[in-house]
C-alpha cells in the first residue's frame, strides 16, 4: 500500500480572471482558463511551479498584464534555505 498526497486548491473566485489561488502542497500545477461565447470556445493554459519562499526575492514593481507584447522585470538573485 502506498500513500498518495492530497493537494487542495482554493480559489478566491474561480469565475474571475484575476482570482487568487492557494495550494496545500508544493509542486507544479496546470491552470486552464476557458471562455465560451455561444458555440465558440477559447482556452489558455499556464503552468505554475509553487516552491518554498526564497529569502530576499524582489522582482521589481507590480505590473498589470493588459495585452502587451512583453514585460521588463528588474529582479534580484534569490536564496533558498539549505541551497547554495
Amino acid at each position: 500500500m502506498s500513500a498518495v498526497p492530497i493537494t487542495l486548491l482554493f480559489f478566491s473566485d474561480a469565475t474571475s480572471p484575476s482570482s487568487d489561488v492557494t495550494i496545500t502542497l508544493y509542486g507544479t500545477y496546470l491552470f486552464e482558463w476557458v471562455e465560451t461565447n455561444g458555440t465558440c470556445e477559447r482556452r489558455d493554459t499556464v503552468e505554475v511551479d509553487f516552491n518554498e519562499d526564497p529569502s530576499g526575492l524582489n522582482s521589481g514593481a507590480d505590473q498589470e498584464a493588459l495585452r502587451r507584447a512583453g514585460y521588463n522585470l528588474s529582479g534580484n538573485s534569490a536564496h533558498l534555505p539549505g541551497r547554495q
